[in-house]
């Protein structure tokens, strides 16, 4: 078992996974409606509202990408896995692991 992990970590964590999930929402509806649709433009302003609150709440965040998942400040994202597949898949990458 290892140690446990702050509170404050926990919460940051969940929040960087809600703006990772939008993110991917975000891009699908860019790609998939043509630019007058109204849900590219919704998915976008929800976007920038998660991350003006996330950012207000917990500063700036780096984030990385690998086959376990997503890490925000080296930590790793719970269940985050699909998340990275579907912002890969998003973008026209293809996800390999």
């Amino acid at each position: 078992m290892g140690a446990p992990i702050d509170p404050a970590i926990i919460r940051k964590l969940a929040g960087a996974e809600a703006v990772l999930k939008q993110m991917s929402v975000a891009l699908k509806s860019l790609r998939l409606y043509p630019p007058d649709h109204v849900q590219p433009s919704a998915a976008v302003k929800k976007l920038h509202e998660l991350h003006s609150s996330f950012h207000d709440a917990h500063g700036c965040f780096g984030f990385s990408v690998g086959a376990e998942g997503f890490f925000v400040d080296g930590h790793p994202v719970p269940d985050s896995a699909m998340i990275g597949r579907l912002l890969f898949s998003s973008t026209g990458c293809t996800w390999k692991g």
